[in-house]
């Protein structure tokens, strides 16, 4: 996986100042500026192959999608997600779903 980018948001040493609560141990941290805003999922081990993306387009409608394990998912009526809030949630079932497999 590509290095993460530094953000404002970052203390020295690479420590996170803002992250965003996923529950039961996970945490969504912030790897890309916008237009094209991205989040990746923590646990206490690090990164886990689950990223919420934004599509980039300004303009866009339903611009957030989820990326588990390289496949992109989207919401159920075929679009992308209208929130961020939405496609983590999202993204946080789908990854404890396959994980209980």
């Amino acid at each position: 996986m590509a290095e993460q980018q530094r953000l404002p948001g970052f203390a020295p040493g690479g420590k996170l100042r803002r992250c965003y609560d996923a529950g039961g141990g996970l945490y969504w941290q912030p790897i890309a500026r916008p237009p094209q805003t991205a989040w990746q999922l923590h646990d206490q081990a690090g990164a886990l192959d689950v990223v919420v993306r934004h599509c980039g387009h300004p303009t866009a409608l339903w611009p957030y999608y989820a990326e588990i394990g390289g496949r992109m998912h989207i919401a159920p009526n075929g679009r992308g997600f209208v929130h961020a809030d939405t496609a983590r949630r999202a993204a946080v079932d789908i990854y404890k779903t396959e994980a209980s497999q």
